[in-house]
């Protein structure tokens, strides 16, 4: 691989890496007008050694705190991939097992479960006291040296192209080529020491690049060996700067605090954050990556549980509006990918009564789970099929518990108001259930098409469009959910019948929504 290290074949395998969840990105697409052409002359640039990065755009993130961003553009990315792809194969078997950030097969979720399986082994299973120490080190993008970094990649690889290239990275300063994104007085809101543009000579990693992550965990190592090989810790897991070490014995932690303050300012350059390191019971729960964690269980955090709250409350005041939830697209995807992050990360957890608690308060996002799919146009090659798409997401069983306590489960009461035209339609048996709940008469094979009346049934009910709101007020008085659809013009679909999509929800009974 030395000698194939900026080989076209190589370099294409490396941007077909990066292009995996960049793709629909303006700068990916750029490069992909001319990719052959792209490819070739950053070939030539690494083979030449002329290869400069280009300037990043720097933004700033708000939450969970103020942090400064640089991002690479694409053609560096792809460079970022060769390098990193090269040094993962010397320094992942240097790794220690328990350095979870930016690794395969590792991540958060894995961290908390072996931290878990800890704290069982220091108490024994919960039957006896035990400890543990928590650290993180201050700024520590901001104060990685260069120079130090450089050295350890020194003593792992003396290719001179490797070498090139990882000096040609880590030595490039993002802070003096830049252009910036979004809000640019956020940047003076940063404190000093946390900001590449107030950073000591010669130090500071940018974050947002794949390269920084992987240097990071190149840097730690050393921390790592220190703390594995020389003080014999048993129990000892970090991701990225947050590490943490279980222990039966407190003293022992407090020695060990010392040793690794002091290893890390005289070897590493970097310090310890002082009011980021504690020594506390086990069973008073260990705060680690967003979790709660303790012999017998983990929790979800009160922040992460607050920063859902907070969210869910803001899409709920664009989403619902007089009783009336409002499908709009855009937020229904959003609001649908929120839910699913958030709920994975509570699955990890021990929170059956927290997810129950939430869905109940937020039902909004049930209904936004059922219209994924009915909120975008879809090609349908008759009216029959286009209806029963639209019964089967909307229908089906709801769970509920009976006045004894037991779980069951019934068929949904609801409507949708289907728009044929200025009017909306009911077919085959929904034709039958909506004559008994509106009132309005139904026809047998009253101007029903032949392929609805074989599919779903001869009978059809139709009501005024101008009528919605009367007929939705009387559906849910009696215990009715109404969905109310509406035909859209798509160009996408030369078809003489029109996509239909789901516009809004009104709840039986003026449920709550959030």
């Amino acid at each position: 691989m030395e000698n194939g290290l900026f080989s076209f074949s190589n370099i294409h395998r490396c941007y077909l890496k990066c292009r995996r969840n960049k793709r629909n990105t303006i700068n990916a697409l750029r490069f992909e007008i001319n990719l052959e052409e792209n490819l070739c002359l950053l070939e030539r640039e690494l083979k030449t050694k002329s290869y400069q990065p280009a300037r990043s755009v720097c933004f700033v993130v708000k939450k969970p705190k103020l942090r400064e961003i640089f991002a690479a553009d694409f053609k560096d990315r792809v460079v970022h991939h060769i390098l990193v792809d090269y040094l993962e194969r010397l320094f992942e078997p240097k790794f220690i097992f328990d350095s979870y950030a930016c690794r395969t097969g590792k991540g958060t979720h894995k961290a908390v479960e072996r931290l878990r399986k800890f704290s069982r082994q220091v108490t024994a299973n919960d039957t006896k006291s035990a400890f543990y120490l928590q650290m993180d080190l201050r700024s520590y993008f901001v104060s990685i040296d260069k120079g130090i970094l450089l050295n350890l990649i020194r003593r792992a690889t003396s290719n001179p192209d490797v070498l090139w290239l990882a000096e040609t990275i880590v030595n490039n300063d993002c802070a003096g080529n830049f252009v910036i994104k979004g809000n640019p007085g956020l940047i003076s809101l940063l404190p000093p020491h946390k900001t590449l543009f107030k950073a000591p000579k010669n130090c500071g990693l940018p974050i947002g690049n794949l390269t920084s992550q992987f240097f990071a965990n190149v840097y730690l190592n050393e921390m790592d060996q220190f703390i594995k090989r020389d003080l014999k810790v048993k129990h000892y897991i970090r991701y990225v700067d947050d590490f943490i070490l279980p222990s039966e014995d407190r003293e022992q932690l407090a020695a060990w605090r010392g040793k690794i303050a002091e290893f890390v300012r005289e070897k590493l350059k970097l310090a310890i954050h002082p009011q980021k390191q504690r020594i506390a019971p086990v069973s008073d729960g260990m705060d680690f990556l967003g979790y709660i964690v303790r012999p017998g269980y983990i929790l979800a955090r009160k922040r992460v549980v607050r920063n859902f709250n907070n969210k869910m409350r803001e899409i709920a005041g664009t989403a619902v509006k007089g009783g009336v939830l409002e499908f709009q697209p855009a937020l229904v995807k959003k609001a649908n990918a929120i839910a699913n992050s958030y709920l994975a990360h509570f699955n990890r957890a021990n929170s059956y009564r927290l997810k129950n608690a939430l869905a109940a308060r937020y039902g909004f996002l049930k209904e936004f789970g059922r219209a994924s799919r009915l909120v975008t146009p879809h090609y349908f090659p008759s009216l029959a099929k286009q209806y029963k798409f639209f019964k089967k997401a909307l229908s089906g069983a709801e769970l509920y518990w009976d006045e004894n306590g037991q779980l069951c489960f019934r068929d949904r009461a609801a409507l949708v108001f289907f728009p044929v035209g200025r009017s909306y339609a009911f077919f085959g048996p929904d034709a039958v259930a909506a004559a008994g709940v509106l009132g309005v008469k139904f026809m047998i094979n009253g101007g029903v098409p032949l392929s609805v009346s074989r599919e779903i049934g001869p009978e059809r009910a139709v009501f005024s469009a101008a009528l919605e709101k009367k007929y939705a007020d009387m559906a849910v008085s009696k215990g009715y959910t109404v969905y109310v659809a509406a035909e859209k013009k798509d160009m996408k679909f030369d078809h003489k019948l029109l996509p239909r999509v789901l516009l809004k929800y009104i709840p039986a009974g003026g449920a709550a929504l959030c």
